[in-house]
């Protein structure tokens, strides 16, 4: 996925393969442009940060991710849909897996700061390209649930790949199965919900005419 060939491919894998290494709070961009063989205005001018490098790699693994699930088969359920447009996103990390339990671990102990916005935008974004690429729409009221449900099941598989080193990965489709299965009840009671809330307010709409029409002046 990450070249060799480019300043940015080179970047991004040496940062990668020092985190995994020496891990991310202590690593610093003098040490990543040294190793890379390009300069600190090179890594400012094409990433900004060290938080700019991450953004760069979530940027590359969405579209490697896009460019692999190709077109959804809508005619499939959409949480069979969205578990392999997951899978075929956590094959494409497992090149890194090293670096990105390093990074996460370093990351969650940190407190929170400048750079927590950037990343957020970043997984967010992430996420809309996840249900995207499987079809499901992550617009408008019930996209917004969508998105904060993905944002949250895959915070939970991701921490669940992270410490899964079968082959298989076995543990990890487990709870994507049933994180998708809860995820899916979820909005069927929240469907159901909205439905029972628009049936009252068709009950109530006539009275509120009828009201509003007895108000008015001269009414009667």
């Amino acid at each position: 996925m990450l070249d060799d060939y480019t300043k940015r491919g080179m970047v991004l894998r040496t940062t990668l393969r020092l985190a995994a290494e020496k891990g991310w709070d202590g690593l610093t961009l003098l040490e990543i442009a040294e190793d890379a063989g390009v300069t600190l205005a090179d890594i400012y001018k094409d990433f900004g940060s060290k938080t700019g490098i991450l953004t760069a790699f979530i940027d590359e693994v969405d579209r490697a991710m896009l460019k692999q699930a190709g077109k959804p088969d809508l005619t499939a359920p959409a949480r069979d849909r969205l578990f392999e447009v997951i899978m075929t996103r956590l094959e494409i990390l497992t090149p890194y897996k090293g670096a990105l339990k390093a990074i996460y671990c370093d990351l969650r102990c940190c407190a929170p700061g400048r750079s927590s916005g950037r990343l957020l935008c970043a997984t967010l974004n992430s996420q809309e390209w996840i249900l995207t690429a499987a079809g499901v729409p992550p617009t408008g009221p019930r996209g917004c649930v969508r998105l904060a449900g993905m944002t949250r099941l895959y915070a939970c598989v991701m921490r669940t790949w992270l410490n899964d080193d079968s082959d298989d990965m076995a543990r990890t489709m487990a709870v994507l199965d049933r994180e998708l299965s809860r995820g899916e009840r979820w909005l069927k009671r929240l469907d159901a919900v909205v439905s029972d809330l628009r049936r009252i307010a068709c009950r109530l709409a006539p009275r509120r005419r009828r009201a509003a029409g007895a108000e008015q002046p001269g009414a009667g």
